[in-house]
């Protein structure tokens, strides 16, 4: 700053250095602001890298779409297809992956969801309902543990250098387990 300049050639040492301090809290903020958005943004970017290798996103999808099936035929193939999303977010599901999840019970289990199939239109009975369900949610708590510790570590970054962890790890602040179903 120019009087500060000013201050320090005329020798006037102590004025310099009021006015220093007064400028420094001004400018201070700006600065550390400006700093501080700069750190969040680089923090952010490595922190959704990182997040979308973990795949709690993919995770959650499948989890919210299990939970929640109807329970019927499109009930079925739907948590199937959660299922095998859940298991690996980039394939591709196809007919011959889900005649697999259809034959994952015992003998008797089969031939019961076979006569259900014809007579209500359900591809999986009851209990295999529960397990998919059951795995799904696992997939998803194993996930999102993952995520909340990549969380607290970028949290923990952000306070360190100025930042915000609001600004760096968004929306996924509040992440709550799923509750999985009893099976028998």
């Amino acid at each position: 700053n120019k009087q500060i300049d000013e201050a320090v050639a005329r020798g006037d040492l102590s004025t310099a250095t009021k006015l220093k301090t007064i400028y420094a809290g001004r400018f201070k903020d700006e600065t550390t602001d400006k700093e501080a958005k700069k750190e969040a943004a680089k923090l952010r970017k490595e922190f959704a890298s990182e997040s979308k290798t973990i795949g709690y996103q993919d995770a959650l999808d499948s989890w919210n779409r299990a939970k929640s099936v109807p329970n019927n035929g499109s009930g079925d193939l739907t948590l199937m297809y959660s299922y095998i999303k859940a298991l690996d977010p980039n394939s591709v599901v196809r007919e011959g992956e889900i005649n697999i999840s259809k034959a994952t019970g015992s003998v008797p289990e089969n031939i019961l969801t076979a006569y259900k199939r014809v007579k209500e239109g359900k591809l999986l009975s009851d209990q295999q309902r529960k397990e998919y369900v059951g795995e799904v949610g696992r997939i998803y708590n194993s996930r999102a543990e993952q995520q909340k510790q990549l969380n607290a570590f970028y949290s923990g970054l952000a306070v360190d250098t100025g930042a915000k962890p609001e600004d760096v790890i968004g929306a996924r602040s509040n992440i709550q387990l799923a509750k999985l179903p009893e099976t028998s």
